[in-house]
């Protein structure tokens, strides 16, 4: 799912101004809006984001914070009067182009519990029964072997453990540590028709980077087991991509207070490549152990959903704007290439699992010259189906203040709250293990410096 991001006013008001325009980041929900430009103006956004994640599991809390610093908007609108003499007709021609953040990845989480049920080692003695040493994975079972954590008993393709005994106890720990973002290069440009119809569009560039790093590990707190002292497994996740999108957006003033838009988005074509190393570290009582995997490499094709925006901006008393704001998102749309191998059955898991999600915002805004005082709501609906025991769902609740020196300067700030959760397993081997219940508060503190020429 994507986040709204981008300028200090965009977010103060919910990122409901699809029908209201004015905003630079708009090109990246309805690009009609910047035809409302009457002059040009630049825009910087840094941006403070603090992630804290709680998990619940085994009855125990666990928390852990993540911070990060980015640029939510970079951005610049030239505005050009086209008509001076008439109403009617091309009124303004405008033209953008900039950077908006539209989601951030950054995260920590962590827990631990106690278990006399499962143990990784059982999983990878399991795995390479019947195979020679030199034939077992190399991300997985030739590290155990290498580590010391199986070995051969009775012949070369038998295999036994020197890790923990699974029906005694001990501590398992996990850490997910994920940071990057998805951000939107865009070029638009939007027509003034007799100041009543405003058409735009853009095409944008998308960038798509994600690392992430996942350890788990097992130890013997109690010192109950013979050889064994720690198990550490280490996955190490870079991905990068690089996308295309067109939107195209449509705003009608029929009356001077009233406001009405539509706008579509076709999907992203994303051009990705992973690669990924693995590490297997042990602590036995004849010695510690680490060994390290190749780097793997792939890369392929990912199409994300097609986006419907319908929006409605309200102007009372010259005073006061609302936003209201509808968005339609057919996740199962999602498709990875080539379709065959892997993608097969992940393309089938994505048909199967992922629904129509329906997204509102609402946001509004008073004028109290030359303050602005800004709220805002957005829901983002659970993109799963019923048939899948997840709840995605996210909640922003965002206020904003700011500044406006009519002349030739701006300052906005924001604050956004987002609030979601989810589930994760301490490893996807033991699904039979109770999964730790996840809640995380996101908070982001945007500034905006505008500068209107």
């Amino acid at each position: 799912m994507l986040q709204q991001s981008g300028s200090a006013r965009f977010i103060g008001m919910g990122g409901a101004m699809g029908a209201l325009g004015s905003e630079f980041s708009c090109i990246s929900n309805n690009p009609a809006g910047i035809g409302f430009y009457r002059n040009s103006e630049l825009t910087l956004s840094p941006s403070f984001y603090f992630a804290r994640n709680h998990a619940n599991y085994q009855l125990q809390n666990f928390g852990d914070d993540k911070f990060n610093f980015n640029f939510g908007n970079i951005g610049l609108v030239y505005s050009k009067r086209t008509n001076r003499s008439e109403k009617t007709g091309l009124q303004f021609l405008n033209f953008a182009i900039g950077y908006n953040r539209i989601n951030n990845f950054n995260r920590n989480i962590f827990f631990e519990g106690d278990d006399a049920q499962y143990t990784l080692a059982d999983i990878m003695v399991q795995r390479s029964q019947g195979l020679l040493p030199s034939n077992l994975d190399p991300f997985s079972t030739q590290l155990a072997f290498n580590t010391w954590l199986t070995d051969t008993a009775g012949g070369l393709t038998n295999y036994e453990s020197y890790g923990p005994n699974a029906l005694l106890n001990k501590r398992m720990t996990r850490l997910i540590n994920s940071r990057g973002s998805i951000g939107e290069i865009a070029l638009a440009a939007s027509a003034n028709i007799s100041n009543k119809f405003f058409i735009g569009a853009n095409v944008s560039v998308a960038t798509l980077t994600y690392k992430s790093t996942q350890v788990y590990e097992e130890l013997d707190v109690n010192n109950i087991h013979a050889t064994f002292n720690s198990l550490s497994f280490t996955e190490n996740l870079d991905v990068s991509g690089i996308g295309i999108n067109l939107k195209l957006g449509f705003i009608y003033r029929p009356l001077n207070w009233f406001r009405a838009g539509i706008s579509i988005h076709t999907p992203t074509w994303y051009n990705m490549n992973e690669t990924y190393v693995h590490q297997m570290k042990t602590s036995l009582s004849f010695g510690s152990f680490t060994s390290n995997s190749p780097v793997g490499k792939f890369g392929y094709d990912l199409t994300s959903p097609w986006r419907i925006q319908a929006s409605a901006g309200f102007i009372i008393l010259k005073h006061a704007a609302i936003g209201l704001e509808y968005e339609l998102v057919d996740y199962s749309a999602i498709t990875l290439r080539p379709a065959t191998g892997f993608f097969s059955s992940a393309n089938a898991f994505i048909d199967s699992s992922y629904a129509i999600a329906h997204n509102i915002r609402i946001g509004t805004e008073v004028r109290l010259d030359p303050f602005r005082i800004r709220g805002g709501y957005q829901y983002q609906m659970n993109p799963f189906n019923r048939n899948v025991d997840i709840d995605a769902s996210v909640h922003h609740v965002s206020v904003g203040l700011g500044y406006r020196n009519i002349k030739w300067f701006s300052i906005d700030v924001a604050y956004i709250l987002s609030m979601g959760g989810g589930k994760q397993y301490i490893n996807l081997e033991f699904p039979a293990l109770n999964p730790a219940i996840i809640t995380y508060w996101n908070h982001n503190i945007v500034f905006t410096l505008g500068f209107h020429f």
